[in-house]
């Protein structure tokens, strides 16, 4: 990539190289919201299965909540999982490509094809978290209404049995 020649003058590739820089900043700093919003649902979900758990259930809804609440975990695990970012450049190359006898515009050219392969490339990695996020809140969504319902009918087949005058604990 070092060797395709750029037909730009020097001040239009410091201007481009300028350009992805901020592009990629941008990026950077969008997938680290979406990092954000993964884990704060990761931690909903958490803290949801052990609370639906403790409730009376109505067995099959209940089951079916549950594993979907399994799934909605494992969605926003996936999401928040590390991926191949480009951070460009990398130093170590970088400094022996370019270290003392190189021009400044076969270095911009460098920088400038590495940003842009690296947009690319991080661009995908977080239409993936995306695609995770939206993916596990419409799990999600259907799971806590399939919660709710199981509740109420567990509550529903508790009410309908006769109630024993001396017991004072939950006794059947």
């Amino acid at each position: 990539m070092a060797d395709t020649p750029h037909q730009h003058s020097e001040d239009m590739m410091v201007l481009i190289n300028e350009e992805l820089k901020g592009c990629l900043t941008s990026q950077a700093a969008a997938a680290a919201r979406l990092d954000t919003k993964l884990t704060l649902f990761l931690g909903f979900v958490v803290a949801a299965v052990p609370l639906l758990i403790s409730n009376r259930l109505e067995w099959i809804s209940g089951t079916v909540a549950l594993v979907l609440l399994g799934l909605t975990f494992v969605l926003f695990l996936a999401g928040l999982l590390p991926r191949n970012w480009r951070v460009v450049p990398e130093p170590t190359p970088f400094v022996e490509l370019f270290g003392a006898s190189t021009s400044r515009a076969s270095a911009l050219g460098y920088l400038i094809d590495m940003r842009e392969d690296a947009y690319r490339v991080n661009r995908n990695v977080a239409l993936g978290k995306r695609a995770r996020l939206r993916q596990g809140l419409c799990v999600l969504v259907v799971a806590m209404v399939l919660s709710g319902v199981s509740i109420k009918l567990g509550q529903a087949e508790v009410s309908d049995k006769p109630k024993h005058s001396q017991c004072l604990f939950n006794c059947r």
